[in-house]
């Protein structure tokens, strides 16, 4: 948590999300393929890394880019939450799928 909270800190103090901001909208103005390339980057990412290490990080990157679109930044917890856990539940770890082999069925 420590490790993520500094590393945020970090790329708002460089200016990463800026950089970021810029070149997502330099490559396209249209804001659904934003989502998709900002859908299956957290997927990709929630398949390797932490759910809360995740949001810890990426949200002050990724925020700036969705609101200067106008995206409700409410919306977009939303998405983010629920892609990495559908990427905290895909192989090649899937830690959430070993918890759930682990629960008996009556």
């Amino acid at each position: 948590m420590f490790t993520a909270r500094a590393f945020g800190r970090l790329l708002v103090q460089y200016r990463i999300p800026e950089i970021i901001a810029n070149s997502l909208l330099a490559l396209t103005g249209n804001v659904y393929i934003i989502w998709v390339i900002i859908i299956a980057f957290l997927i990709f990412v929630g398949m390797y890394m932490e759910t809360l290490a995740t949001i810890m990080i990426l949200t002050p990157v990724l925020l700036p880019v969705m609101t200067t679109l106008g995206v409700d930044p409410i919306h977009f917890g939303i998405v983010l939450v629920c892609c990495c856990e559908i990427g905290f539940e895909t192989p090649p770890l899937g830690e959430n799928l070993f918890i759930a082999s682990g629960i008996p069925l009556p």
